[in-house]
């Protein structure tokens, strides 16, 4: 580990946002978010509804039967069999992850290990080219569920679940049009790097996961209040109530993806991710744009390009890498001109102005619609002033009138702040 990164993970450990609350095992849940699994949950019940999924929802439930939860001895036996460096006792945290992959939600379990086939097999390579366990592959299927649009309240987001310090320490990028924790590339390799620099501190794989999961300094606090004990057991009651149940989950998924049968749910196969194409975008495009031209859903391209916040893709200095459905590539490559030229005024020349679909909000799987394009080519919506403007030239630029912007901002000066989003109510005149 260079010293650069040495300094950023000393830096993560003394200020991770989960290690500055106190935490004690009779906390009072009512003053907790939700729990690990209360997450897990949620994100299984948006996979059936996603475009990712799409028609394999229709046969995600043939040939599920649901089976008991494996007793102590049974779990124990099964797990010496594998080769991992990951484990712990069969507990009630585990028992209840168990049962709500298996019994609970085996249909959408079966969606969550059909994503997993599909990404799987290019996270196995990044973790063989830097020599980490194979098993480090169903993290992120315990973090996220693998549904595009994962965020906890606490503001984790992405497949890794990256908090926005800790993201930003691991050099991912996020602003107001790009949010790399969602970049599944970018973010893998930025996971995998913060877990090795872990692994140097902590020489012990449940340990360096742990503190991935919960945060360096509450696996500290919870090693000193635990006597120095390092089992995640003996370690769980110290440990944040929003993420301690996601280690349990994570051993639940390599239990389950080694005792297929054993079981009684499988992976489906997820159509939508066959054979995704990716190719280099040399100008600024909106997902609305696609859309149109390829007779595509916005849905489709938001769940395959999540890290695009504002469904645009800002390459007016350099290229982006957008991946588009199996088949797509060549399509796009013929229509790219009706493509990038579609409503391009709309879209993309007036790109300060929210355009349809450009609400971040992924969580429940729906896009405000904050501007709104009537017949006449008049819009509405919301521009956001920036550094040095005034209400001249953004009047100018949008072509009203001070006395509009005054007006539908209830403005009585003549000041506005670098920032402020000013409503546009280009009807209302």
């Amino acid at each position: 580990m260079d010293t650069l990164r040495f300094i950023l993970l000393l830096f993560l450990i003394l200020i991770y946002e989960g290690g500055s609350a106190q935490y004690h095992p009779l906390d009072s849940l009512a003053q907790q978010g939700p729990g690990a699994l209360m997450m897990i949950s949620r994100n299984l019940d948006s996979l059936p509804g996603s475009w990712i999924a799409g028609e394999t929802v229709k046969t995600a439930t043939l040939g599920i039967s649901s089976l008991p939860v494996p007793s102590d001895q049974e779990f124990t036996t099964r797990m010496a069999g594998i080769k991992t460096p990951f484990g712990m006792e069969m507990n009630e945290t585990l028992r209840a992850s168990i049962k709500l992959y298996i019994t609970d939600k085996p249909a959408a379990s079966s969606i969550m290990l059909g994503l997993g086939t599909a990404y799987n097999p290019g996270l196995e390579k990044v973790l063989r080219r830097m020599e980490l366990p194979a098993d480090l592959k169903y993290l992120p299927m315990a973090l996220s569920s693998y549904f595009p649009g994962a965020r906890s309240p606490q503001g984790a987001a992405g497949f890794w679940q990256f908090m926005f310090t800790v993201a930003k320490a691991n050099g991912l990028r996020i602003d107001s049009w790009v949010d790399e924790r969602y970049n599944n590339k970018k973010a893998t390799q930025a996971a995998l790097d913060y877990i090795k620099d872990l692994y140097s501190i902590y020489k012990d794989w449940n340990l360096s996961v742990a503190a991935f999961i919960n945060g360096p300094s509450s696996i500290s606090k919870a090693m000193r209040r635990a006597g120095g004990k390092t089992s995640y057991t003996e370690l769980y009651p110290w440990l944040p109530f929003e993420t301690r149940d996601y280690f349990p989950a994570f051993i639940a998924l390599i239990y389950i993806q080694n005792f297929h049968e054993l079981s009684g749910i499988n992976p489906v196969i997820i159509k939508n991710l066959r054979e995704p194409d990716t190719l280099l975008v040399n100008k600024p495009l909106h997902f609305e744009q696609l859309a149109a031209v390829l007779a595509l859903p916005v849905k489709c391209f938001q769940e395959l390009n999540p890290q695009y916040k504002l469904n645009f893709i800002p390459a007016w200095d350099h290229n982006y890498f957008i991946v588009l459905p199996e088949g797509y590539r060549e399509r796009f490559i013929q229509l790219s001109d009706s493509i990038y030229h579609y409503k391009e005024s709309i879209y993309v020349k007036n790109t300060s102005v929210e355009t349809p679909s450009q609400s971040p909000s992924m969580k429940q799987g729906k896009r405000e619609k904050s501007v709104n394009q009537d017949q006449g080519g008049t819009s509405s919506g919301y521009y956001i002033v920036k550094k040095g403007e005034t209400l001249g030239n953004i009047a100018s630029k949008l072509n009203v009138t001070v006395d509009d912007l005054k007006r539908w901002n209830k403005i009585k000066g003549t000041v506005v702040k670098t920032g402020r989003k000013l409503i546009i109510n280009k009807g209302q005149k």
